[in-house]
């Protein structure tokens, strides 16, 4: 599948999706081709066609929900009969009793959980086998998405599907037994059917007698439900509303928008998912995004870890495009979003209507991308099975930021994203700057991952070097006749220190230690390249309470995916 770029490809020139008309499946399926592959491939590509990413639609949806009322009562009537209900044990989902109310929004925090639906059922057959289509729902992308009391920002966690956690046990499962859920049938006349059980688990057990199980086994052994009450109990969280998307209306909804831009560093090239990419911007449709968030082979070491990244890149890509004028000012494209994304939505009964949806997409006004933050929840080997996770204890810090409303943590050096205000207003173009680089956080490659990000803006870096001893935060040594210099350099670092220590005719040196940010646009850079991905992370300042595993990305970040091999 090869993708187009951007110059290769006009977003505008597509024509507007039309009301009844979400968009077209015209790419080839996966699954074409398979003749050409060995038994070996051929299982990789079937375990690469259960894992669909819906992570961004849904965030999008409720953004531009905010403007349906606009579009007519024949639309509201329109999608609220596309919109589905999920079956949800009552009274599990609730806002927590004692939460605190902004005094400006007159809202609590608010918890939504998401998941992406796999399904082989109707439309969605034609991504598996008859296997597939006997297994059931399952769902290997689940979100949590934190909305701030204040509503300005959210943060969304990644749970890992491979994560082993508690669980409540599963219906026709022996109190207190581990392990995969037994499967009842009904007794049935000769020569009929057998019907297996409907899938649930008991909530309600007491805790001693849930026991360790993969975490996307929760919906096809015990059902929505039973993902509900898995989250709640691990988390401490209590979760407001649920959604799910499936399968086929992920690649509508991309198709509805016309194209999501998404940018590569090296060239991504997998067979599996049909994924074929140079370097460089390109314009996705729905099955090229499709291939992009399950591409697994072509990107990192093969593992998942590469893939989440790539998740996360494409969530902030759409909900940029979401919250554009060219979609919330395009009535037809609009429309077509909208009805694309509520046919594919199922929710829970509170707000299975688009009144529901519109009014919490109005309590969203204020949220821009810059405020919301994508993160995996922290995790580590499970000892019992390595190719297992489980929550690391950084994954606690993370729940008790949420379960407490607390803004986002930052090391004493304040992190911040691309779109930070400058404090002062740069008098010298970043060409005429010569700076060195010290590593003084320990972290090895963090200079030369520094380095590159200065480059592209047009810095002239004569220097990477190891500090002598590690040192905390970003200091830029300048002599007396080069501030000016270096407080151009300081807008690349936010919260950066200066010191008028440096020696004159040598280049400034920014020291980059322990608690450092990541490299930021300056707001005169030279360029029109996008910021080469950072996923290195200097070492936390010692004692400092900001933990180091709770590394974020903006939506707001425009920077290309990392697709780099090995």
């Amino acid at each position: 599948m090869k993708g187009r770029s951007v110059a290769d490809h006009d977003d505008a020139s597509r024509t507007p999706a039309t009301p009844g008309d979400p968009g077209a499946d015209h790419a080839t399926r996966p699954g074409q081709g398979d003749q050409d592959l060995t038994r070996r491939e051929l299982r990789a590509r079937k375990a690469a066609r259960r894992r669909p990413v819906l992570r961004a639609i849904v965030i999008s949806l409720v953004v531009l929900l905010a403007a349906v009322l606009g579009l007519g009562a024949y639309a509201v009537l329109r999608f609220n009969g596309n919109i589905k209900a999920l079956d949800i044990q009552s009274n599990l989902l609730r806002p927590k009793s004692d939460a605190t109310t902004d005094p400006t929004s007159g809202h609590t925090a608010m918890n939504i959980l998401l998941m992406g639906v796999d399904s082989r059922a109707g439309a969605n057959a034609g991504y598996g086998n008859a296997d597939d289509a006997r297994s059931g729902e399952r769902s290997d992308t689940t979100m949590l998405v934190h909305l701030a009391a204040d509503r300005r920002s959210a943060v969304v966690v990644s749970i890992p599907r491979d994560t082993m956690m508690p669980a409540p046990p599963r219906n026709g499962q022996r109190s207190g037994s581990s392990g995969a859920a037994s499967t009842a049938t009904t007794s049935s006349p000769a020569g009929a059917s057998a019907t297996a059980t409907p899938p649930g688990c008991n909530i309600d057990a007491p805790s001693s007698e849930w026991k360790a199980q993969q975490f996307n086994s929760n919906i096809e052994e015990g059902g929505v439900t039973c993902v509900i009450a898995t989250v709640m109990h691990n988390t401490g969280l209590n979760i407001d509303h649920v959604m799910t998307v499936d399968f086929t209306g992920f690649k509508q909804i991309v198709d509805a928008m016309g194209t999501v831009e998404i940018c590569t560093t090296k060239p991504v090239k997998d067979q599996y998912s049909g994924l074929d990419l140079p370097a460089g911007r390109h314009q996705l449709d729905g099955e090229e995004a499709l291939a992009f968030v399950r591409t697994r082979h072509g990107v990192g070491d093969g593992s998942d870890i590469g893939r989440m990244r790539l998740q996360q890149d494409f969530a902030a890509a759409v909900v940029r495009k979401a919250t554009s004028t060219g979609v919330l000012l395009n009535p037809g494209k609009l429309y077509g979003v909208l009805d694309a994304a509520t046919k594919s939505l199922t929710t829970d009964p509170q707000i299975a209507n688009v009144s529901a949806l519109s009014s919490l997409a109005g309590q969203l006004r204020e949220l821009k991308p810059a405020n919301v933050r994508f993160i995996t929840a922290p995790t580590e080997t499970y000892k019992p099975n390595p190719d297992r996770l489980q929550l690391s204890p950084a994954a606690q810090d993370l729940w008790t930021l949420l379960r407490e409303d607390k803004p986002w943590p930052t090391a004493p050096a304040a992190t911040a994203s691309a779109s930070a205000t400058p404090t002062v207003t740069p008098t010298v173009a970043p060409s005429a700057v010569s700076v060195a680089i010290e590593n003084a956080a320990g972290t090895d490659g963090l200079g030369t991952q520094v380095s590159r990000a200065l480059t592209v803006q047009g810095f002239r870096v004569t220097r990477v070097a190891s500090a002598a001893a590690p040192s905390d935060g970003v200091v830029v040594h300048h002599s007396a006749s080069q501030m000016a210099a270096a407080q151009e350099v300081a807008l690349a670092f936010p919260g950066a220190t200066l010191k008028a220590d440096g020696k004159a005719g040598q280049a400034v040196t920014v020291s980059v230690g322990r608690g450092a940010p990541a490299v930021v646009l300056v707001p005169n850079r030279e360029g029109a390249q996008p910021l080469p991905a950072q996923p290195l992370k200097a070492a936390p300042v010692p004692g400092s309470s900001a933990s180091p595993t709770l590394q974020a990305k903006a939506a707001s970040d425009d920077v290309c995916s990392d697709t780099s091999k090995g």
